[in-house]
């Protein structure tokens, strides 16, 4: 009995801790800006984008995998051919994980991933998990059509990547992700 209430305390103790993260998560998308020299860039970070235009699908349900494959081809055919090869955009991609960092600046030159660097300036190891290109961005929404979840993406109305994208897989209370995206520019 003693065991079996230990479990059953420790199982709500997760679920309140992981309701705890995401609401933090949720309250806390507005960071400060610490470093005067890129604030410029930075501050866009300080607005927070609507949710129109969010769509949803929930990966148990029949053709929601289809549609979001479908979704996914049209948008990355629409950035393919439209989007810009040399860009900067920021990134900040949370999860139930350590190691968080906040909004990164990411500088591409011909679609490739040239540089991250944090908000103080310092640069970011190109092969850490939460820098990616915008092309990354698409891989890794093109790996979640496999998973048993659900997928809430936003997609950038002028250029087409994925410009928020919140991800959860069934059935833990802490398997879930949000990237997001802000300050894109062409250069």
């Amino acid at each position: 009995m003693r065991l079996h209430f230990s479990l059953l305390a420790l199982g709500v103790l997760a679920v309140a801790c992981h309701r705890r993260a995401a609401t933090d998560n949720a309250a806390a998308r507005v960071e400060p800006v610490r470093d005067t020299t890129q604030v410029k860039v930075f501050r866009d970070t300080l607005r927070v984008e609507s949710s129109s235009g969010a769509r949803s699908f929930d990966l148990r349900k029949p053709g929601q995998r289809d549609s979001l494959r479908v979704a996914i081809r049209k948008e990355r055919a629409l950035w393919g051919t439209r989007g810009p090869r040399d860009y900067q955009f920021l990134l900040r991609v949370s999860c139930f994980c350590p190691g968080q960092k906040g909004w990164l600046l990411m500088e591409v030159t011909d679609r490739r991933l040239v540089r991250a660097s944090d908000s103080n300036g310092k640069s970011v190891a190109l092969t850490d998990w939460n820098t990616l290109s915008v092309d990354a961005l698409f891989d890794h929404l093109e790996g979640w059509v496999g998973r048993n979840g659900s997928v809430e993406v936003v997609f950038d109305p002028r250029w087409h990547f994925p410009a928020r994208v919140r991800t959860t897989t069934f059935p833990g209370p802490d398997q879930w992700s949000n990237m997001e995206t802000s300050a894109f520019r062409v250069r």
